[in-house]
């Protein structure tokens, strides 16, 4: 019994030295393990070649496979967040925007435009006196001519037909032009000769000339550009007619409704200022016709509009005699 007590005693010290050690096994490595995970981790720019060579090879998978699964996940998600986002983001057509509307700002240049006049002509005018006699007028114009477009090309119809306006002589064209008569693109007839203005006026010899034109020429080439064919005009027409009394009249108005594009009532207004101004130096003598054809609108008067655009009724022309007639006292 003894001896059976003694082996049963030496079994269990054997037991209790085997599980013993297997603690202290257990108990080393996990702090082998967290070492060597501290090293991994901390242990890249260390130089101490010891602690390298000790690690095991079981330390050396457990650092590995978990660094590998946290550089995958660094390295390619970053990476093709930064290739993808940036390349969509910046579009070309910010970039043009950027870019173009500065130079348009840096190198535009303003296209010149007419002045504005310095004075309007008055908006309406009530029609002179008239006493139904042209007798005075008649004498006046005897030794005169009329130069124009379409619009007096109406008022010698309407002398035609009346005779009050004696023996006048008319020099005019439809469509007729300053730009036609300075360039000699176009010219008029007289005697069934085709003349230049001031050939046809030394022709017939006329002392006074009475000049309607320019509404064929600033929807054209504009306020300037009109003037600058003016002064060539009226230098032309002195060069042979030294003597000559040179009349300018204004332009008249344009039907409301009829007006089209740069050839409309504003325009007009301007022009007619800057041809009154041109008259005063160069000594020749302005007629502001335009305000007594005007209605409330600044457009020519129904009644004395024949086409809904610049012509006119033979009411208007017998208003023109009247205006001529007050504004030369006869």
């Amino acid at each position: 019994m003894k001896m059976i007590w003694n082996v049963l005693v030496c079994l269990l010290l054997v037991i209790s030295l085997l599980l013993v050690g297997c603690g202290k096994d257990n108990a080393t490595e996990p702090s082998d393990t967290t070492a060597s995970q501290t090293d991994g981790s901390t242990g890249t720019q260390e130089t101490d070649a010891s602690e390298v060579t000790d690690a095991t090879d079981a330390t050396d998978a457990t650092d590995t496979e978990p660094s590998e699964d946290p550089t995958e996940e660094s390295t390619e998600d970053p990476t093709e967040e930064s290739t993808e986002e940036p390349t969509e983001e910046p579009t070309e057509e910010p970039t043009e925007d950027r870019t173009l509307d500065p130079t348009e700002e840096t190198y535009y240049t303003p296209v010149p435009q007419p002045t504005e006049p310095t004075q309007v002509p008055p908006a309406v005018a009530d029609p002179p006196a008239s006493d139904g006699d042209y007798a005075a007028l008649a004498e006046f114009l005897s030794d005169a001519a009329f130069i124009g477009d379409s619009v007096t090309l109406k008022l010698r119809n309407y002398h035609m037909a009346t005779g009050r306006m004696g023996k006048v002589t008319f020099l005019c064209q439809g469509s007729y032009s300053v730009s036609h008569a300075v360039h000699n693109s176009m010219y008029l007839s007289y005697q069934g000769q085709d003349m230049t203005p001031q050939d046809a006026l030394a022709a017939c010899g006329a002392k006074k000339v009475f000049i309607q034109l320019g509404m064929n020429d600033i929807a054209l080439w504009g306020i300037n550009k009109t003037m600058e064919n003016w002064a060539k005009l009226v230098d032309n027409i002195r060069s042979k007619n030294p003597d000559i009394a040179i009349y300018i009249q204004s332009g008249t108005p344009i039907y409301t409704a009829g007006q089209i594009g740069d050839l409309n009532n504003k325009n007009m207004d301007a022009y007619n200022v800057r041809l009154a101004e041109f008259a005063s130096a160069n000594g020749c003598e302005f007629i502001n016709l335009a305000p007594y054809f005007k209605d409330s609108n600044n457009g020519l008067a129904e009644k004395y509009c024949s086409d809904a655009y610049v012509h006119f009724t033979d009411a208007a022309c017998k208003l023109w005699l009247d205006i001529l007639k007050d504004h030369l006292g006869l």
